[in-house]
């Protein structure tokens, strides 16, 4: 499989080659639809589906989503929110929300919450369902992105057939002609990654165009200030961003991982007069070095967006929310009589799980160490079968439960070692001064600032990962001053509604 830097060389080689500047559809400057496509592997060779079970398979994918969403809300009907005025408006998805003492808590915008309620601002939250998958009880309240749909007045069914049945916005001739030649040029290369066909660019493009009025509604009945987003690059946050704009707010995309060779945030080569209206006002970034991958083109292409070094909303927790988690981690210690805390984060998808090696080399690790499991977000329904898989590694010396139910930033200020493939953790250990040692491939063309400061190792056995472990001896340092609160006012000063 072709690794994500090889995948945005052909997005870059594509963009240059191709005038991807130039690309329109319906009056959208569309390339970055095509960029984002061809950041991702072509899928395997499979068995042509036919056109009728396809459609009986994503009916019966539609039910059951939809299905899912009325049982969640139904069931976890206390934590509605309700379309109401809001400084910000802040579009996030369901798997964003992480188990802490018997609530899913959103990760991303609680912090952000916080941090305008201490300005008597207000935050709404509207959260996609990421594969159907809702997480509740929820700890805040927050409004399910179909279930607002009423509210803005698209429940008319004539509405609805006449948005459904419109023709599909039509591409200008040099789109045609470059969209031609460019699939032609990765069939040529053998590209491992396929560029999306002339009409589903259009059909993407007639969706965003729904979905821009529809949030261009929520957010004048809200009367936002601003708004924020996870992953600008999916469709239905390409809308927010250009409602958004229409309404002249400031947008900012919050990072919510690494970004270096990532396709919607690396390597901008080319970019209309005025930069795309389908990118954010404003980046959020983790640190300096971050938002340096971004002003790296930014500035090049006429630096039409604002970049924000606000930190990860992930490490905003306070003192006072972190002394119980901390007494919590020191009591597992001494039950289990270990003296130090690892931390092992886990990523979803079979081809990333910790290889057997690696397994290994945990155990023969220095004893002392107590290693927290932390699984992903979207690892939730895997728990049990984690939990078994590395009990049998050795009773007492892996902790699943409260590792991955306790907020990472109070992991981090305990944490001695941290272990992953390539988990964006890397960077979040690396400001509290922690190392990570890495055993996938692609973890040094994410991090190299990470590991050119010594703060990450990379490993390809086991011999060389018991050394990198033995060697970590540091205690976490105290974490660098935050500027969440300070970039969050900068990013409402640029907002034109008081």
């Amino acid at each position: 499989m072709a690794s994500t830097r090889e995948l945005l060389d052909i997005a870059i080689e594509a963009e240059q080659r191709f005038e991807g500047e130039r690309w329109e559809i319906g009056g959208i400057h569309t390339w970055l639809l095509a960029r984002f496509a061809l950041g991702i592997p072509a899928p395997p060779a499979q068995e042509q589906e036919s056109e009728v079970r396809a459609l009986a398979r994503r009916i019966r994918q539609r039910v059951a989503a939809e299905r899912r969403l009325v049982e969640a809300a139904w069931k976890d009907r206390s934590a509605n929110d309700r379309l109401r005025q809001a400084d910000v408006v802040f579009l996030t998805h369901t798997v964003c929300r992480q188990l802490e003492r018997g609530r899913f808590t959103n990760v991303y915008t609680t912090p952000f919450a916080d941090e305008l309620r201490a300005r008597g601002a207000a935050l709404l939250s509207i959260e996609l369902p990421f594969q159907a998958d809702f997480r509740y009880p929820r700890a805040e309240p927050s409004i399910y992105f179909p279930h607002w749909l009423k509210w803005l007045g698209v429940d008319d069914p004539l509405d609805a057939i006449a948005r459904l049945t419109r023709r599909l916005p039509e591409p200008t001739a040099l789109t045609r002609e470059a969209h031609a030649a460019c699939r032609d040029w990765l069939t040529r290369q053998g590209a491992a990654t396929e560029l999306p066909a002339l009409a589903t660019l259009q059909s993407q493009v007639s969706s965003l165009l729904l979905l821009r009025g529809l949030f261009r509604r929520l957010l004048a009945a809200a009367r936002a200030r601003a708004g924020l987003l996870v992953t600008y690059q999916v469709l239905e946050g390409l809308a927010f961003v250009l409602a958004c704009r229409d309404l002249g707010l400031p947008v900012a995309d919050v990072q919510h991982g690494a970004i270096r060779n990532h396709v919607a945030y690396d390597g901008i080569t080319r970019a209309p007069s005025g930069g795309y209206e389908l990118m954010p006002t404003h980046f959020w970034c983790w640190s300096e070095s971050d938002a340096a991958i971004i002003e790296s083109w930014n500035q090049t292409l006429g630096g039409s967006h604002r970049v924000l070094v606000g930190g990860s909303p992930l490490l905003q927790r306070t003192e006072e929310r972190c002394s119980e988690a901390r007494d919590e981690i020191d009591a597992l210690l001494r039950a289990s009589g270990k003296k130090r805390y690892g931390l092992v984060t886990l990523q979803p998808g079979a081809a990333n799980a910790p290889p057997d090696w690696v397994l290994q080399a945990l155990r023969e690790a220095p004893s002392d160490i107590l290693w927290g499991i932390r699984i992903h977000p979207m690892m939730w329904s895997e728990e049990d079968a984690v939990r078994a898989r590395f009990d049998r590694l050795g009773a007492g010396r892996f902790d699943v439960t409260l590792s991955s139910r306790l907020p990472l930033v109070c992991l981090l200020a305990r944490t001695t070692v941290h272990v992953t493939g390539f988990s964006s953790t890397v960077l979040e250990a690396s400001s509290f001064g922690v190392t990570s040692v890495t055993f996938h491939p692609e973890a040094p063309s994410f991090y190299p600032d990470v590991e050119a400061a010594g703060r990450m190792n990379f490993v390809t056995s086991r011999d060389e990962m018991v050394r990198a472990l033995e060697a970590v001896s540091v205690a976490p340092t105290a974490r660098a001053t935050s500027h969440f609160g300070d970039r969050l006012g900068e990013l409402l000063g640029s907002s034109p509604v008081s």
